[in-house]
C-alpha cells in the first residue's frame, strides 16, 4: 500500500527492495540476491538478514549458510545500524543448523539466546522461545513445547518484533493438544494459506487437527490432514514445514505416493540433513528395510530427533516378523522405544499402540534399567526410597509389557540392545 502511494524515486527503490526480501519469508517469491556483495547502508544489512531468513523458509539450505556466513563477516558498526538485524540472522542460522538435522545444538543454541535475551534484550526473548516451541513440538516433547510457547506467547504479547504472535498462539494451542493439556483451546480449523493465511500458524494447525483425528483412530482422516498441510507449505516454498509435516504422515501411516513426493521434491528444493534423513526413512518404510531403519533410529536419537527415533522404535517392535526380525529384536526395540519415551514425558509418537498402557512409565524404566544389571529388589528399592513390594510390582507391570518372562530373559535384551540412551 506504501509502494503505491510513494512519489520519491528513492523511497520507492526501498520499498520495491522491501517487497522482494520479504516476500521471500512469505514464500511468495524465490530469494532474490538483490543485495550489494559488501552491504554499506543499514538497509541493505537488514536485506541480507531477510535474504538469509528466506532462505532458511524455502531452500535451498547451501543458500541459507552462504547467506548467514556473510553476514556475520560484515563489520560490527554497520550490524549495529540496522537494529534488529542481527538477531534476525542469528534466528536464520540457528534454524539452518536445525534443518542440517542436528536436533540438540540447535536446542542448546536457542537456550543460549533465551538465556542472554532475558538478560540483555528482553523485547527478543519471545521470538527464541516461539522457535525452540516448534523444535520441542517436531522433535522432543509436546509438554516442554506447550511451557515455551506458553512464555512465548506473553512475552510476544508485550514486544513482538518478528511477527509471531499468532504463530505462538497456534504453537500453543498445537502442544497443548499433543500433550493432552486440558482446559486450553481447542486446535483451529488449518488457515488456507493460498488466501492470505500465515503458513507457520497454519502447519501447526493441520499439525493439531490431524493429532486430533488420529487420536481417535481416525487415521486415514489424520493422514490427509497431514499431506493436505505439506502439499499447501509446498505451494508457498515453505519447503521445510511441509518435510515436517510429511514425514509425520509417513510415521502414521507409512509411506504414500504422497508424502514420498512432497519429500523427494523438498531434498530436491532445499536439501539439508533433515530432509535427507526423514526421505530415507520414508523409502526404507515403503521397502520394509528393517536393518535400514534401525540405524536410522539410532541415528536420530543421537542427533536429537526424539519423537521420530521413537516411533521408528516402535515400528520396528510391531512389525518386527515382516522386517525380518526376531522376537528378541522386538522386545529390544520395544525397549529401545520406551526409554526414549520414559526420558521425554509428553512425546508426541505418530506410531499407533494398543493403549498408552502398552509403553513403559519412566519408575518401571528406571526399575528394569537397575534389574538388567543385577541389582536386587532390596537395592533397587532402596535407591527408589520405596519398598520392595513396590519395586516387585513395577518389575511385573514392566516385564509384561515388553513380553518378558523374567530377570533372565532381560538381561538377553539389554545385552542385545548393547546400549539403552533415552537421547
Amino acid at each position: 500500500r506504501a509502494r503505491a502511494e510513494v512519489s520519491s524515486e528513492t523511497w520507492a527503490g526501498h520499498l520495491d527492495r522491501a517487497l522482494v526480501r520479504w516476500a521471500s519469508i512469505a514464500g511468495d517469491g524465490a530469494v532474490d540476491a538483490d543485495v550489494p556483495h559488501e552491504p554499506t547502508d543499514a538497509e541493505a544489512v537488514m536485506g541480507l538478514a531477510v535474504l538469509a531468513t528466506g532462505a532458511v523458509v524455502a531452500g535451498p539450505l547451501s543458500q541459507a549458510h552462504a547467506l548467514t556466513a556473510r553476514f556475520r563477516a560484515l563489520p560490527e558498526q554497520l550490524v549495529a545500524q540496522a537494529p534488529g538485524a542481527a538477531a534476525l540472522n542469528e534466528l536464520a542460522s540457528i534454524m539452518a543448523l536445525s534443518y542440517s538435522g542436528d536436533i540438540k545444538a540447535t536446542r542448546a543454541r536457542l537456550l543460549e539466546q533465551i538465556e542472554l535475551a532475558r538478560r540483555f534484550a528482553p523485547e527478543m526473548r519471545g521470538g527464541w522461545e516461539d522457535a525452540l516451541g516448534v523444535v520441542e513440538l517436531f522433535a522432543g516433547g509436546a509438554g516442554d513445547a506447550h511451557r515455551v510457547a506458553t512464555d512465548a506467547v506473553e512475552h510476544l504479547r508485550w514486544r513482538d518484533p518478528l511477527g509471531l504472535f499468532a504463530t505462538a498462539e497456534a504453537l500453543a494451542r498445537a502442544a497443548a493438544t499433543g500433550a493432552g493439556i486440558e482446559g486450553e483451546p481447542a486446535p483451529s480449523a488449518p488457515g488456507d494459506v493460498t488466501q492470505g493465511a500465515d503458513p507457520k500458524a497454519a502447519v501447526l494447525e493441520h499439525w493439531a487437527c490431524a493429532w486430533s483425528s488420529a487420536a481417535r483412530r481416525h487415521t486415514t482422516d489424520a493422514e490427509a490432514l497431514l499431506l493436505d498441510g505439506a502439499e499447501a507449505m509446498i505451494a508457498v516454498q515453505h519447503t521445510y514445514f511441509a518435510a515436517k509435516l510429511a514425514h509425520c504422515a509417513v510415521r502414521l501411516a507409512g509411506a504414500s505416493p504422497r508424502a514420498l513426493a512432497v519429500l523427494e521434491h523438498a531434498q530436491t528444493a532445499a536439501g539439508g540433513g533433515m530432509i535427507d534423513i526423514t526421505l530415507e526413512h520414508a523409502r526404507a518404510v515403503a521397502a520394509r528395510d528393517g536393518q535400514t531403519l534401525e540405524s536410522l533410529a539410532e541415528d536420530m536419537t543421537e542427533l536429537g530427533m526424539i519423537s521420530s527415533a521413537a516411533d521408528t522404535w516402535l515400528g520396528l517392535a510391531q512389525q518386527a516378523r515382516a522386517l525380518g526380525g526376531s522376537e528378541l529384536d522386538a522386545r529390544r526395540w520395544n525397549v529401545r522405544a520406551s526409554a526414549l519415551r520414559a526420558g521425554h514425558p509428553g512425546l508426541p509418537l505418530w506410531r499407533q499402540t494398543p493403549s498408552s498402557t502398552a509403553m513403559l512409565s519412566l519408575r518401571e524404566y528406571e526399575v528394569i534399567e537397575l534389574a538388567a544389571q543385577r541389582h536386587t529388589t532390596k537395592e533397587i528399592a532402596a535407591a527408589h526410597g520405596v519398598s520392595p513390594n513396590t519395586v516387585s510390582n513395577q518389575l511385573t507391570s514392566a516385564f509384561r509389557k515388553l513380553g518378558i518372562s523374567g530377570r533372565a530373559e532381560l538381561r538377553d535384551v539389554w545385552e542385545a540392545m548393547g546400549s539403552s540412551p533415552r537421547g
